[in-house]
């Protein structure tokens, strides 16, 4: 857009605008010269001022592609923040490769369009837009969401039977990596407070919120009602909700973590 009101016979002033916003104010100066013996030639100044730029930051998993406007993001837009998930602090091994969120930065953009990520398997992700920032989260794929679903309805179902004493340790290790300080603490575990009772169950068991960390992390919560029964008080129940965080180990998922939510 040509600003006439500061233009001259010999120096002409504009601004770029883009969805409203103007970006870029530049001049054209009359040089004199004639390009083809009929044109005056014109020289464009460096732009004066950037009027209006955008930024934009992202944390996304590890191995996600990300794309800004279209175009896929590579190493140069690599930021060196980055998030770790606290759920797998409690991993011993100290050469264990944690998940984590790498953050991605553009810069000098005149215009926020579009922002999606995608897996190597071409599954979108979701994005999410807090504080400026956006955040990128993926589902389980579908390869592992069915084992992960029901080991995570099983295991949970388990580890209230053995809180409420009907269930032993024993029947819990083989699901947990041992390598973890949950592993330690449950093999300490005192579950002698609870009420006597003779029968127990689980109803309404659903899972929900299943998340992919990277190939070798997720988590799934699981949410119940356990009930136990006596002949002194019928029936208790005991709303259940669980996230369980899973790791996979020679190839095998085991849990790394289990937290009340």
């Amino acid at each position: 857009m040509k600003e006439s009101s500061l233009s001259t016979e010999n120096e002409e002033f504009y601004k770029v605008q883009f969805n409203g916003k103007a970006i870029k104010q530049f001049k054209l100066i009359k040089t004199g010269e004639k390009k083809l013996r009929y044109f005056s030639e014109w020289r464009v100044e460096k732009p004066e001022t950037n009027v209006y730029a955008e930024s934009v930051k992202i944390f996304a998993p590890i191995g996600v592609d990300i794309y800004v406007n279209e175009v896929l993001l590579d190493k140069e837009n690599l930021s060196s923040e980055e998030e770790i998930f606290p759920h797998y602090k409690g991993i011993k091994d100290k050469s264990h490769n944690h998940p984590k969120l790498v953050c991605y930065k553009v810069d000098e953009l005149m215009a926020v369009s579009s922002v999606y990520a995608k897996r190597k398997d071409g599954r979108l992700c979701d994005v999410a837009l807090d504080n400026d920032v956006y955040k990128v989260t993926s589902g389980i794929p579908s390869n592992d969401l069915g084992e992960l679903e029901q080991f995570a309805e099983d295991f949970a179902k388990q580890y209230a039977a053995f809180i409420a004493m009907d269930a032993k340790f024993s029947d819990l290790k083989q699901s947990i990596y041992q390598d973890t300080e949950f592993y330690d603490t449950l093999k300490e575990f005192y579950n002698g407070w609870y009420p006597e009772h003779d029968s127990y169950g689980y109803e309404n068991v659903k899972s929900e919120n299943m998340m992919w960390y990277d190939e070798n992390h997720a988590s799934v919560q699981v949410k119940f009602n356990h009930f136990v029964t006596s002949p002194k008080y019928k029936r208790r129940d005991y709303p259940v909700a669980y996230e369980i965080y899973f790791v996979k180990i020679d190839g095998k998922w085991l849990v790394a973590e289990l937290k009340y939510i």
